[in-house]
């Protein structure tokens, strides 16, 4: 039974390997210690959105233990770490107390400084010094922090009228009538994880992606048979 669940597990990292490599090799990535796990990986997809709004300049950011949120402060700083006294507190011991900081720079944009931190951080996959200027739609990780960045300068914009035709539609009642039988939704799977009569037989097509010894080697390493030794938690 155990051959079996791993054997399974490596099928899925092997379908995961033809048809999103990058995503595979982040996942590797991410690894800082011997005991990284899935649990780390962040279910909700992380943002932080700057925002200028004529002289208002703040975040909005979903980081918040408390969930979504807006942030403004005076000094157009915002300090990301694991501390308590930061902007955006993150429990993560792969952070430092600070580890990064956002700034405002006016007429030009945010810039991300990272504050000398113990295990880095990096943008779009590479490793930054000292400070960057993020564009819209950057990829930030902190530790096991991920998240993107967006700017956004805000401009008031009225849009049209909506045609009747649509506002008929969204007038139209949203539950069933009663007495009329409701059909059930279609079983949606995604590409990766496939029934396994549809799993098996890209597998054993002869046009399936052979992984290479090392890469294999390294997933059944990290995921099955290495002893794991703890890490100490940075001060």
């Amino acid at each position: 039974m155990e051959l079996q669940e791993k054997l399974g597990l490596y099928q899925v990292f092997v379908k995961l390997y033809q048809h999103n490599q990058g995503l595979l090799n982040e996942i590797l990535q991410l690894e800082q210690s011997p005991d990284f796990t899935f649990n780390r990986v962040p279910y909700r997809y992380k943002y932080i959105l700057g925002v200028i709004e004529h002289q208002n300049i703040y975040l909005i950011t979903n980081l918040l233990s408390q969930g979504t949120g807006k942030l403004f402060q005076g000094q157009n700083i915002w300090t990301i770490g694991r501390g308590q006294k930061v902007s955006i507190s993150l429990q993560d011991h792969y952070l430092s107390r600070y580890h990064a900081a956002l700034q405002y720079v006016r007429e030009q944009g945010f810039y991300l400084y990272d504050l000398e931190s113990k295990n880095g951080t990096y943008v779009n996959q590479e490793p930054m010094r000292d400070r960057i200027l993020l564009q819209d739609g950057d990829r930030v990780r902190m530790g096991s922090v991920i998240f993107s960045f967006f700017l956004c300068h805000w401009e008031y914009q009225a849009s049209q009228e909506v045609p009747r035709e649509i506002l008929a539609k969204l007038e139209q009642p949203l539950l069933p009538i009663s007495g009329e039988a409701v059909d059930d939704p279609p079983e949606r799977t995604t590409d990766l994880f496939l029934p396994d009569q549809q799993v098996e037989a890209p597998l054993a097509s002869s046009e399936s992606v052979e992984l290479s010894p090392t890469l294999r080697a390294a997933i059944l390493d990290r995921f099955f048979n290495r002893d794991r030794s703890s890490s100490q938690e940075e001060d």
